[in-house]
């Protein structure tokens, strides 16, 4: 059981959620109070997938964006061994001034958790840098996926990749989120919508979906 497992913090956090709800699709929403407690939420989460995966594999995969959702997992160190992890970034710029910037919000958590397995995006041409990827993420021991190229200068994990993982946590907890939330939990055609990426991650390949939201994210939901 979940809570069984959080630290106390984490249990905080726990309490302070509404129920959560399960859509028709089987993604799953936790509404929470604050931003911080989604952070709290989202390290323990993290940190339970982790212990489970280590034992069962001997090894864990974690692919990571940027900003809120890395910052909480710094706190990790110790919490499980992370010379087995491999870390991933699923949405890294390649080029421009803001090429790197998924690696370099994750300099503190690789250095104080001392990540055992770190891949890299290469810099460069969003399409050469994407195909290189891919050939990473297929040779690795961990994980075997592909990335298509994202029209901004950057390399994203594709909508089945993402899709493909043991455990999907997706972060919205600002209140200027709140239509992106809208749309992609109370659309019934978000799954096509490739405007909002976000919506389409499905748990059909059997991936856990959990949207993490707080009470001002979540404002434009509909009775759910």
């Amino acid at each position: 059981m979940l809570h069984k497992q959080l630290t106390p913090a984490g249990m905080l956090a726990y309490l302070a959620c509404v129920p959560a709800f399960t859509l028709p699709d089987g993604r799953v929403g936790h509404v929470l109070r604050s931003e911080s407690a989604v952070s709290d939420l989202i390290r323990d989460r993290v940190a339970e997938v982790a212990r489970v995966a280590i034992a069962e594999k001997g090894c864990f995969s974690l692919s990571i964006g940027s900003g809120t959702t890395v910052e909480p997992l710094a706190s990790l160190a110790g919490a499980f061994d992370w010379s087995c992890v491999h870390l991933f970034f699923g949405n890294e710029r390649t080029e421009g001034e803001a090429a790197g910037k998924c690696w370099a919000g994750a300099e503190e958590l690789i250095a104080t958790c001392g990540v055992g397995h770190v891949h890299r995006v290469p810099a460069g041409p969003a399409a050469d840098a994407a195909e290189a990827y891919s050939r990473t993420l297929l040779g690795s021991p961990a994980v075997g996926t592909c990335l298509e190229a994202e029209g901004k200068g950057g390399v994203t994990l594709s909508i089945d990749a993402i899709s493909s993982a043991r455990t999907v946590l997706l972060s919205a907890a600002k209140p200027e989120q709140a239509a992106m939330v809208r749309k992609c939990l109370g659309w019934s055609n978000a799954e096509r919508n490739t405007g909002m990426p976000a919506g389409m991650v499905t748990c059909a390949y059997g991936a856990q979906v959990e949207w993490l939201l707080t009470d001002a994210s979540a404002v434009e939901l509909p009775a759910l």
